[in-house]
């Protein structure tokens, strides 16, 4: 069975690399196997406390890398479709341009 350390590894990699559905699955046996420790932990524990901790900064770290990188393609596709306008101008505009 995995480690947390060794999922939050594999998460950060996966994350890191683009790989968001590789990310998904490994969130789920995270999870489970936070839920797992948890439920061997006496209620109120000071385990439990860093546990949660520990996770909350996995996922804050998962949430902020996403929205970046769906705000750096969001911003690659703006681009592309400035670049694509002017291609489609500068191709349909026949009487504009020098000629040698």
């Amino acid at each position: 069975m995995p480690t947390l350390t060794s999922l939050e590894n594999a998460i950060r990699r996966s994350v890191a690399g683009d790989s968001f559905p590789e990310a998904q699955t490994l969130l789920r046996a995270y999870v489970a196997e936070v839920e797992r420790q948890l439920r061997a932990m006496p209620a109120g524990s000071e385990e439990m406390s860093a546990l949660e901790k520990r996770t909350r900064k996995l996922f804050e770290w998962v949430s902020a890398m996403a929205l970046a990188a769906r705000s750096y393609a969001a911003a690659e596709l703006s681009h592309l479709r400035l670049l694509a306008r002017y291609r489609n101008c500068a191709g349909s505009s026949h009487g504009f341009g020098t000629q040698a």
